[in-house]
């Protein structure tokens, strides 16, 4: 494909997009093709000023909103979807702190002292098994009220549809629409602060199940010594038996390492809040509980409380809900490439917090496509180099690195060491999102000369 001349993958994502005057489509391809290809320059500088000036239109105009303009990117994610037979859907929430940007119109609070300003966004992707991002499938962005600021005993009163919490419904709601025709099993996967019962008991799909990460020390009931017994599932856990242990892969301190985790398990009946009245139903549930061996005691030793609303798992079956938790980590990775990864989004210069959430619901596809380049090169790494890399680029990788390159991963690796990788360790084995485009601005650099340079040569000694 080629990193220069590779926009096949950004008409795809941006052809669709629902702009009110198709011509602007030519401009939306366009500008993610230059952000692309430069990605840690500011958007004036990788776009330059005719392509600026038309994202700034487009960005700020009234009949534009971020679903608009993933609209054609949910359409792709799906098609990619539809090839798996087992899709992961990861989802989370982040802030983009705005906070000295002082002239910016509208934002919100994102943190606990009143000059922390931003935009809240909540990512829902869907991902291959294994891990390899597939597409965004939905994002909601908005901003907090800071009449709302130490009001926590009135918003626990509010209805769910009031509560910030309600974007684990909304990400839901994002598989339901968009994915749910795609595959054999669909799983949404969350952390801490999606254990909501709303969350929890919301419609969904016979093919679409939850695996959420608990946080509260919620009633229920489950059969131990062959009797049912109810009690605290923070209680409930440190009895049961264990059952396997397994190795995983997961980040910490920015690098992913490999732990041994023990598991535990057991069927449950999770027992509706109080305020919920008597008359309703248990829930019908299974936790999984993984803890990490050879750390205990330790303030930082992992401690996993799973739900998902499978019940009645082997212990085989429950050693995988355990490989799906841990590719959550990956909607945190594209959120750290939007801000800090390659993109610096908390950079953007615009004028109000409106024309800001389109900017960035652009720029999170472009993100992915990142994302999914440096996961492609691990998770295929076999692949060919044209996958990803032209004839040209490839014969610049071999000239400047003096090795032979026939693989994506070889690829992949000699841009990195363009970007100043070292070559890999057992600490750091591949290189980082900032490396790797770093690397490839350079390829770029190295391209555009080598043609002018030819050029230059032909015309010069042409007869």
């Amino acid at each position: 494909m080629g990193f220069v001349e590779n926009a096949k993958w950004h008409k795809k994502e941006f052809r669709k997009a629902e702009i009110w005057d198709k011509r602007c489509t030519k401009s939306l391809i366009s500008m993610a093709q230059a952000i692309s290809e430069n990605q840690i320059s500011s958007f004036s500088a990788a776009c330059g000023k005719v392509l600026r000036q038309c994202g700034g239109r487009i960005f700020s105009h009234k009949n534009m909103n971020p679903e608009k303009m993933q609209a054609g990117h949910y359409k792709e994610t799906a098609k990619r979807a539809s090839m798996q037979s087992i899709i992961l859907c990861p989802q989370d929430t982040t802030s983009i702190n705005y906070s000295g940007h002082k002239a910016t119109e509208g934002l919100g609070l994102i943190g606990t002292k009143a000059n922390q300003k931003g935009i809240m966004v909540h990512t829902t992707m869907a991902l291959r098994v294994d891990g390899l991002p597939l597409g965004i499938i939905g994002q909601k962005f908005w901003v907090r009220n800071e009449e709302d600021k130490g009001k926590r005993t009135k918003r626990k009163l509010l209805p769910i549809e009031d509560k910030e919490s309600y974007k684990w419904i909304d990400g839901l709601e994002y598989v339901n629409n968009r994915l749910i025709n795609k595959a054999k099993e669909i799983w949404v996967i969350s952390d801490r602060e999606s254990d909501v019962y709303e969350y929890m008991i919301s419609p969904r799909r016979e093919n679409v199940h939850l695996l959420i990460r608990a946080m509260h020390p919620r009633i229920v009931e489950a059969e131990l010594g062959g009797k049912m017994q109810r009690m605290n599932l923070t209680e409930l856990v440190k009895i049961l038996p264990k059952a396997a242990t397994k190795e995983v892969e997961i980040e910490r301190e920015n690098r992913t390492i490999k732990i041994n985790l023990s598991i535990s398990y057991s069927n449950i009946n999770l027992i509706p809040p109080m305020s919920k009245g008597k008359a309703v139903q248990p829930l019908e549930m299974m936790v999984i509980y993984a803890e990490e061996i050879g750390l205990e005691g330790k303030a930082d030793k992992i401690e996993w409380t799973l739900l998902c609303d499978k019940q009645n798992l082997t212990t085989e079956e429950a050693l995988q809900m355990l490989e799906y938790y841990t590719q959550r980590w990956k909607i945190e990775r594209l959120h750290y490439t939007l801000k800090t990864g390659a993109f610096n989004v908390e950079k953007l210069q615009f004028d109000d917090a409106r024309t800001l959430m389109n900017a960035l619901a652009f720029y999170s596809v472009i993100a992915w496509h990142t994302l999914w380049l440096m996961y492609y090169s691990r998770l295929e790494p076999e692949a060919k180099a044209e996958a990803v890399i032209d004839q040209l680029e490839k014969e610049i990788l071999e000239a400047s690195t003096g090795k032979k390159i026939e693989t994506v991963l070889e690829s992949v690796m000699a841009i990195g060491i363009l970007g100043g990788f070292l070559g890999g360790s057992k600490r750091y084995p591949f290189p980082g999102i900032k490396t790797i485009w770093i690397g490839i601005i350079k390829l770029i650099a190295m391209k555009e000369g080598w043609l002018l340079a030819n050029s230059h040569f032909l015309k010069k000694y042409a007869t």
